[in-house]
């Protein structure tokens, strides 16, 4: 442990290089094999002058990394998430002919699971995204050419898919190289990219599909992934330089895979894990595909079910935090049960009176937050199954539990689609109706399956306990190993030999801030482009692109997209993990993946096609083309990580903010095939820019030696204390009141300015400018907690936040005062959860700064609370019969609404000066 922390300190201060290795014994006690990012690092950098390489969590390096990540995870997570856009304009408008839904909701299945697939087989980075990216715009334009549903699964679906989830992988291998820091910043920038894809992409695609047609829709959004991810693409690189592998030591996939620990598939836990996966999984996609649908059939306008699903979108988003931190917490068995059960009860008392746009909103925050994070659980389940000897394999325990899922993106909306009766759309029941009531009690069983399946895993966890002895597992724990965080050790093993003055300025330079800028780029590329794919649905639907084709089907390529990027990314990372110098190639690749998908999917007939090209193929190549960018983080930013990561997870919300409007611009006025086009060649361009700054910092080789950490005795080896704290306590509840008053005007603001007389477009405009206000309050945020007490930026921003809706949202009787609100009020609310790194470092002291990620997930639960009972709250303050009221001071139905905003935001402002106070003891 000394001598790990010793080099780091020497390095970092510019200490001279080593010509010698270390002896053998100096690298670690335990003599087990390492995971394979870290030997790469050692044997690189000897020899290596550290001056060489770009700053670490500063520079241009990183920050263009940043930029560009949060651009790929935008358009690879994001456009397969839109695809029940897609979806409702194929069945709407016969686009092919009398194609069942369930071929046409294939197209977005497919492209997902190829995704979730593609990620544990890319190995060539750089190369391999550049190609994946070909392959995504590619399909995208191939797919607006298509005339049949099975041509529009293989282009749209399988290319798509391949190369979506190749393109976006790399990210997660690049980021630790550029983030040490301000990590969790540069990732919850990066990963916002998701969110704000799926809330905005929606929107452009519908607006595409309505105005252009399925055909242009895809063709612009080909060009505009192209010209996207291709600018990101140039900023998503290592941060450590890489070298080919050589001797022995060059091994080859199919040999990887050969000598991996598979027995754990015969392990009773883990079949009934992968079985609770699958069954989980099979509820959870048709509602993700359905839920813009349901809302039609209300007799809602499709912008309202595109607005349901970015919601849906986001509450997902909030189960991952929930999920993972309370599974440090508590044995995962629990969550598994309390997930199943609490969705349950939302389908069955939710759903099953979801008769308003209130009780749906109510619904997907609700079962959004309790199912869309259950992948969280398997870092946990998985060092159960494998066991203490086994904790390098929890890498394949993973990837393996994420086929069940891919399959069941595919079977599930097959039977939602059986299940479902469009011909009763009109009729409402006193329990469910509009044709869903089959699709509710489907959904509401399997989640109590999922529940059982959980109790079933806490039986088979401990009768698998006892197969490990107690010694092992003590001797795990308190191997000195475990006691060193996990960066540190790798950044010790390569900054041997390493001259700091040879590499990049950390925190500042071109490269950092380069990096920012690209893995911005991508993330509004990668994620926000596939949560726009309800746009593409409504669109196939309204306008029967592909005939009769079933509203599943045609949904299946989004939900497929999805899979496939999720599943690349993961094998992605893993190939990556063993041959970091290629990770370049891997990006380089995908990102022909995801362009030859979108080129393809424009060439489609059948929804199947569709599902092939645009599902399966764009989600393989977005997945992987994103990965590195969260590698690379680390290494680029430290002091300044949390702005770093703000920017680039914004890309999340100016993707989503965005890509909705422009594809159903293209969408309605050149067709879903010319849309896919220009979307393929956009995301060639903007990631073939990005990814030529998208580096590492420090050099990289092939991996060497062995050091085996498992992650099960890290998470129990943290410290939890923290949780006692008084300054912890009052920044969580200061989180929870922010939160009550921010999700309620998030839901409401569309609503709000519909109930003034207002077309429903302007209300999807109003909560795009919203969203797209929360991405400068998360810079701003950031940036002035890097320079001034946290403390401070609360106050403000609760007393700013209060003023404007008093004064702005209170008066706001026309569509320019409502304008002025959101951007005033996201302005100083959005970028509340910025706050969170310097207060949490704050919490734990200086002694204890690895904690600060557990302080993260605590703040997290306390927001995802509130984003659940905020908005119930205004649900019950709102008057929807005084909708047509105006009075002088606010009205329409939402006086108590305001009221209750701002004064939330006024409790706030008093817990920015209780933190104050707190801190100063």
């Amino acid at each position: 442990m000394s001598t790990s922390r010793n080099i780091e300190l020497g390095v970092l201060d510019g200490s001279k290089s080593r010509s010698e290795p270390r002896p053998a014994a100096t690298r670690g006690s335990s003599g087990r094999s390492t995971l394979n990012d870290e030997p790469s690092r050692s044997d690189f950098v000897l020899g290596t002058n550290t001056s060489d390489l770009p700053p670490v969590d500063t520079g241009f390096g990183a920050w263009s990394f940043v930029a560009s990540a949060f651009a790929l995870d935008t358009l690879i997570w994001g456009f397969g998430l839109t695809y029940g856009v897609f979806q409702e304009y194929f069945i709407r408008n016969k686009t092919f002919g009398n194609a069942s839904e369930a071929a046409l909701g294939a197209v977005g299945t497919t492209s997902l699971a190829i995704e979730y697939a593609s990620l544990m087989f890319l190995i060539l980075i750089p190369l391999m995204m550049w190609t994946c990216l070909c392959i995504c715009c590619a399909s995208l334009v191939c797919a607006s050419f298509v005339t049949q549903v099975w041509q529009l699964i293989l282009v749209q679906g399988v290319c798509f898919g391949i190369g979506a989830g190749g393109l976006y992988a790399p990210i997660i291998v690049y980021l630790s190289e550029w983030f040490s820091a301000r990590k969790g910043l540069a990732t919850a920038i990066i990963f916002g990219g998701m969110g704000a894809g799926g809330a905005l992409y929606p929107l452009v695609i519908n607006y595409l599909l309505a105005k252009l047609g399925f055909r242009w829709t895809l063709r612009i959004w080909a060009v505009f992934m192209f010209a996207a991810s291709a600018a990101s693409l140039f900023f998503i690189k290592p941060r450590l330089p890489v070298t080919r592998p050589s001797g022995a030591r060059n091994i080859g996939l199919l040999s990887l895979i050969k000598n991996q620990h598979w027995s754990f598939t015969y392990n009773p836990l883990f079949i009934c894990m992968a079985s609770t996966t699958f069954i989980q999984a099979l509820a959870y996609f048709p509602v993700s595909l359905y839920m813009s649908v349901y809302t039609t059939s209300l007799g809602l306008p499709s912008v309202d079910g595109t607005i349901v699903l970015a919601v849906f979108n986001l509450a997902t988003a909030v189960g991952q935090i929930l999920f993972g931190y309370f599974c440090d917490l508590v044995p995962y068995h629990y969550i598994i049960i309390a997930s199943g059960a609490g969705a349950s009860l939302s389908a069955y008392l939710l759903w099953g009176f979801a008769h308003n746009l209130g009780v749906i909103f109510a619904f997907v925050v609700v079962f959004g937050t309790l199912s869309g994070g259950f992948s969280s659980v398997w870092p946990a389940a998985s060092a159960d199954i494998i066991g203490p000897d086994h904790q390098a394999t929890v890498p394949s325990v993973i990837g393996v539990l994420g086929i069940p899922k891919g399959i069941a993106a595919v079977v599930g909306p097959i039977i939602a689609a059986a299940l479902h009766h469009p011909h009763e759309s009109a009729i409402r029941t006193a329990y469910s109706g509009y044709g869903f009531r089959d699709v509710t009690l489907f959904v509401g069983s399997m989640m109590l399956v999922t529940a059982a399946g959980g109790v079933s895993s806490n039986f088979l966890s401990q009768y698998s306990s006892k197969l490990h002895s107690k010694p092992q597992l003590a001797a795990i724990r308190n191997s000195s190993r475990l006691n060193t965080p996990v960066d540190e050790i790798s950044r010790s093993d390569f900054l041997l030999s390493t001259n700091a003055s040879e590499l990049p300025p950390v925190d500042t330079g071109l490269g950092a801030w380069s990096f920012v800028a690209s893995a911005f780029a991508l993330d509004t590329l990668v994620w926000g482009f596939g949560l726009t794919y309800g746009v593409f649905q409504e669109y196939f639907i309204r306008n029967k692109t592909f005939g009769n084709a079933s509203e599943a089907a045609l949904g299946a390529v989004g939900t497929v997209s999805v899979a496939m990027e999720y599943a690349s990314a993961m094998f992605v990372i893993l190939a990556a993990q063993q041959w970091r110098h290629r990770i370049p190639l891997i990006m380089w690749t995908c990102l022909g993946i995801c362009c030859i998908s979108l080129v393809c999917a424009s060439l489609v007939t059948q929804v199947w096609q569709l599902i092939l090209a645009q599902g399966v193929c764009f989600g393989i190549g977005a997945g992987g083309l994103y990965a590195p960018i969260v590698v690379y983080l680390s290494e680029w930013f430290s002091v300044r990580k949390g702005l770093a990561t703000a920017i680039i997870f914004g890309g999340t919300g100016v993707g989503g903010s965005l890509y909705p409007l422009a594809v159903n611009y293209l969408l309605e006025n050149l067709g879903f095939r010319w849309t896919l086009r220009i979307w393929a060649a956009f995301t060639l361009v903007v990631s073939a820019v990005s990814l030529l700054f998208i580096k590492p910092r420090l050099p990289v080789s092939r991996p060497s030696g062995s050091r085996n950490i498992g992650l099960l005795s890290l998470v129990k080896n943290q410290r939890w204390s923290f949780i006692y704290s008084p300054l912890c306590i009052c920044i969580a509840s200061t989180t929870f009141i922010q939160a009550l008053a921010y999700f309620p005007v998030s839901l409401y603001m569309s609503v709000y300015t519909t109930s003034l007389g207002l077309p429903p477009t302007n209300g999807t405009i109003v909560l795009a400018v919203f969203n797209l206000a929360t991405v400068v309050g998360q810079i701003l945020f950031g940036y002035f907690c890097d320079r001034a007490p946290y403390s401070y930026v609360i106050i403000t921003s609760g007393v700013g936040a209060s003023l404007s809706a008093y004064l702005l949202w209170g008066f706001a009787h026309n569509l320019g005062i409502i304008f002025a609100f959101v951007i005033a009020f996201g302005t100083l609310s959005g970028g509340f959860s910025s706050i969170w790194p310097a207060a949490s470092a704050e919490i734990v002291g200086p002694d204890h700064q690895a904690t600060v990620p557990s302080v993260f997930g605590d703040l997290g639960i306390a927001k995802g609370i509130a984003a659940v009972i905020g908005p119930i709250i205004a649900a019950a303050l709102h008057s929807p019969h005084e909708s047509a009221d105006r009075t002088a001071y606010s009205g329409y139905g939402f006086r108590d609404v305001t009221l209750f905003v701002g004064s939330m935001m006024l409790v706030t402002a008093a817990g920015g000066v209780s933190s104050k106070v707190l801190s100063r003891r």
